[in-house]
C-alpha cells in the first residue's frame, strides 16, 4: 500500500510539474503574440492585433 501510495505521489506530482510547463508554454506563446501583434501594428495599423 505504501509503494502504491509513493507511485500516486509521483505521478500525481509529475502531471502537476507537467501541466505548470504547459501553462508557462502557453504563457510565453501569448507573451509572443501580444509582441508580435504590436510589432504588426507598426507596421500596418489597419490590423490591430494580428
Amino acid at each position: 500500500r505504501l509503494a502504491d501510495a509513493a507511485k500516486d505521489g509521483q505521478i500525481e506530482s509529475a502531471a502537476r510539474r507537467a501541466q505548470g510547463k504547459s501553462a508557462l508554454l502557453g504563457e510565453v506563446e501569448r507573451e509572443l503574440k501580444g509582441i508580435l501583434g504590436e510589432l504588426g501594428e507598426k507596421d500596418e495599423p489597419g490590423h490591430p492585433g494580428k
